[in-house]
């Protein structure tokens, strides 16, 4: 079973995810912040097999957020998250990040992400 670790400051964006990504077949791990995220990421990275991360969340960055996993695992596949995807973001992708969706997105477009990531890898 493929786990997915799901990263959004807002509750009901994580329950929801985590749910519906339980419900397809997926473990899923969350963190509420950037820097559970970047402890869960080093304790099982090994077991990740892609990191849903949302943008804006407050004190620490989804770009951030983003260079912590890069540095740990270079090949760490990540989709972004944000409610406003803009040219930046697509700059985040070339910093590491496979895959941008805009919030709020359909379940089928994260899955069909999540498959051609954890495929590829």
């Amino acid at each position: 079973m493929t786990t997915i670790l799901v990263v959004d400051d807002e509750k009901s964006v994580l329950d929801t995810t985590k749910t519906l990504l339980e419900y397809s077949g997926y473990g899923v791990l969350i963190a509420d912040n950037g820097i559970e995220a970047i402890d869960l990421f080093k304790e099982k990275n090994t077991d990740i097999g892609a990191v849903i991360l949302d943008m804006g969340m407050p004190e620490m960055s989804g770009v951030e957020v983003l260079q912590h996993l890069v540095k740990i695992d270079s090949d760490v596949n990540v989709i972004i998250t944000s409610g406003d995807i803009d040219e930046s973001d697509q700059k985040i992708v070339k910093l590491g990040a496979k895959c941008a969706l805009q919030k709020p997105f359909k379940l089928k477009e994260l899955l069909n992400c999540i498959e051609e990531l954890t495929e590829s890898s």
